[in-house]
């Protein structure tokens, strides 16, 4: 009976060989040695290893699903993982750099979440630094209500092709919609201390 006890239990650790998220891939015009992941929601960031050839691999210590940015350089990418999948993937990092998202091939554990994430960036519109802050806070605010619903009508139109988890849509909503009632606060904290005003 004993035998028949570890050999289940033996069976059940077998079948689950992935703590956290596998992931993999080859990164081209890296820059130095090293790539990191920031775990979002877990205040966590994970430097892994580029070999000569900028190849990587490594096991993500995630315990559920969710938002992880994969930076070199000053690229940096989204990531939707899931504990107990595998991701591949090949990324240019200076086509991220230069704003081309949907140039990162995924080899193995790709999902709408993540493609939802990389249209967005793709896609998204922001008026040039100087272009906003020099708006009077009236116009800044209407430009800034225009950027939020063009950008959110990015995420709407995936979600209407794709299937994605909501809660993370909804947490990605507010997150960059956040985005923009910064630089407004921003804008108003210029118009404060910019003398003459």
């Amino acid at each position: 009976m004993k035998w028949c006890l570890g050999l289940w239990i033996a069976c059940l650790w077998a079948c689950n060989p992935i703590n956290g998220v596998q992931i993999s891939g080859d990164l081209f015009h890296y820059k130095g040695d090293k790539l990191y992941f920031e775990i979002c929601g877990q205040d966590t960031t994970i430097t892994v290893a580029l070999d000569s050839m900028g190849s990587f691999e490594a096991v993500l210590p995630l315990t559920k699903a969710g938002y992880v940015r994969l930076a070199n350089g000053k690229a940096a990418f989204p990531l939707y993982l899931q504990p107990g999948k595998s991701v591949r993937l090949k990324m240019d990092v200076k086509k991220v750099q230069e704003g081309d998202y949907e140039s990162v091939e995924f080899l193995e554990g790709s999902n709408s979440e993540t493609r939802m994430m990389a249209d967005y960036y793709q896609k998204q519109w922001f008026p040039s630094t100087q272009e906003m802050f020099v708006l009077p806070p009236n116009d800044f605010r209407q430009i800034m209500d225009s950027i939020v619903h063009f950008n959110d009508s990015i995420i709407s139109a995936f979600v209407k092709k794709n299937t994605c988890d909501p809660a993370f849509v909804k947490l990605f909503r507010i997150q960059e919609s956040a985005v923009g009632s910064l630089l407004f606060l921003l804008s108003h904290v210029s118009f404060v201390i910019e003398p003459g005003r």
